[in-house]
């Protein structure tokens, strides 16, 4: 019989269905690979997201277009724009769907 051998010459031990123990480690590896590719990937969409104008992002939110720098000085919590002069449209459904308070203005939070 003929046993699959490990790099050093050594017969390699098998599962009881047949696979070698050099094929779940592989397996094992791939499993982590295809984990960190996944975490990578949600990272990269939040980088690289659909952003939104400063005219879309008043649009979006139904106010004139200077009210967003406006909004930017009174709520540290407003997205921010980034270098381009856009905002990330997952960070501003964030920001739409954090609860609002009203201040003493009369104004929301």
């Amino acid at each position: 019989m003929n046993h699959p051998r490990h790099a050093y010459g050594a017969p390699q031990a098998r599962t009881a269905t047949g696979t070698t123990m050099n094929d779940l480690s592989l397996a094992h590896e791939v499993a982590q690979l295809r984990a960190t590719v996944q975490s990578f990937h949600q990272a990269l969409i939040s980088l690289t997201g659909t952003r939104l104008t400063r005219e879309q992002l008043a649009e979006r939110l139904c106010v004139h277009y200077n009210t967003i720098p406006n909004w930017m000085k009174h709520d540290v919590l407003f997205p921010r724009p980034d270098r381009y002069g856009k905002w990330l449209l997952s960070e501003v459904i964030e920001w739409e769907q954090r609860p609002r308070r009203r201040s003493a203005a009369g104004g929301l939070q």
